[in-house]
């Protein structure tokens, strides 16, 4: 049985022993983005500088690199990975790790996921383009009425207008007719 001395000593040597050479552009990426928005990738180059090959891999979740992981980084070689990120992840705090079997140091990437802005209904608005129109003319004449368009805001389905003309005669002395315009099925 070895004693406490004789298995650190061989625990101090063992490290030493294995030596991290596996070097990238950074070593944090903090990353923020709004859930169901567009996120912009990342780029990350590792370079393997020792004469052996590493494997590249990942833990924790909203991420996803190109080319995928696990990854086999050649001897003396580059890549460069894409870090391409979950639009749609459930909003809060997420830590994703990538690693080095050389045991090199870490990735980490902080990512925080906002909740989008949402806009308060306020029920369906059709805000029409024409609210009064008032035209003068004569008896028996016939001019077209102008064109009413809808701006629909907050309005969820579709809206079926349906014209119903009513029409009265004003008792003035320009002998006027005034139609009023009602929709229903809205």
């Amino acid at each position: 049985m070895m004693n406490k001395k004789t298995v650190l000593l061989l625990s101090i040597l063992f490290i030493s022993l294995v030596s991290a050479n596996t070097i990238c552009d950074t070593s944090r990426i903090d990353k923020s983005w709004t859930k169901n928005q567009a996120v912009t990738s990342e780029t990350l180059t590792c370079t393997n500088q020792i004469n052996s090959s590493v494997i590249v891999s990942s833990m924790g979740g909203n991420f996803n690199l190109n080319p995928s992981l696990p990854f086999i980084l050649g001897n003396l070689s580059q890549q460069v990975f894409t870090i391409n990120f979950n639009s749609n992840a459930t909003p809060g705090s997420s830590v994703g790790i990538i690693s080095f079997s050389d045991g090199s140091n870490n990735i980490i990437l902080n990512m925080t996921i906002n909740q989008p802005t949402i806009i308060p209904q306020t029920g369906c608005q059709l805000n029409p383009s024409l609210v009064s129109y008032t035209q003068s003319i004569q008896v028996g004449t016939s001019l077209p009425i102008p064109k009413i368009t809808f701006s629909p805001i907050n309005c969820e389905g579709n809206i079926i207008l349906t014209p119903s003309k009513y029409s009265r005669w004003n008792y003035n002395p320009q002998r006027t007719k005034t139609y009023f315009y009602f929709f229903s099925d809205i």
